[in-house]
């Protein structure tokens, strides 16, 4: 899956708004010609500016910094990656995103929930009603963590039933998100 966002009032006609996030994990417009040519064409710009230099390599080239893990409970990075509830995952998403346009070599460490966040409904009395979507990790945008050997890195801990979490990564931009699944 693709994990994009835009400052941009446009994302090359997709479709997009301002400041908005997007993934893409279905191949139902693939076969649209004009749909997969804008496509690539920002999957161009998106690799263009990773590979150049930013910010942070220009005004601190020097610096050994390899990177920074940076730790939370959320982020929002687009709600195709639903692991935020909302002010503490918006800002630490939005620090993520500006670290990686910044180039600074930052990691965010978070969970992955298996049934994540409540979704909110509003039925046709006016009442709240909750519900509980299953993450299926096969349907987000991240990846298993391997090790050298090519098994799945799994994380011990003593906390709760379960003895080991499994890791996976997601990416958007230059930032990385560190995802320990129960």
């Amino acid at each position: 899956m693709l994990l994009f966002w835009n400052w941009r009032s446009t994302c090359g006609g997709l479709g997009t708004t301002p400041q908005t996030s997007f993934g893409f994990n279905s191949t139902r417009n693939f076969g649209n010609p004009r749909f997969q040519q804008k496509l690539e064409d920002l999957i161009g710009e998106k690799r263009d500016r990773e590979r150049s230099p930013r910010w942070f390599q220009q005004v601190h080239s020097g610096v050994p910094l390899t990177t920074v893990a940076y730790f939370s409970l959320e982020f929002l990075l687009s709600e195709a990656l639903p692991i935020y509830s909302g002010g503490l995952g918006n800002v630490a998403g939005d620090q993520l995103k500006a670290a990686s346009d910044l180039g600074v070599p930052v990691t965010g460490v978070g969970l992955l929930y298996q049934q994540g966040y409540f979704r909110q409904l509003i039925d046709a009395q006016g009442r709240q009603q909750a519900l509980y979507p299953f993450n299926d990790p096969g349907q987000l945008p991240i990846q298993p963590v391997r090790d050298e050997m090519g098994e799945w890195v799994r994380v011990p801990h003593s906390t709760s039933r379960v003895q080991t979490l499994d890791s996976c990564l997601g990416s958007a931009g230059r930032a990385h998100e560190a995802l320990p699944r129960r």
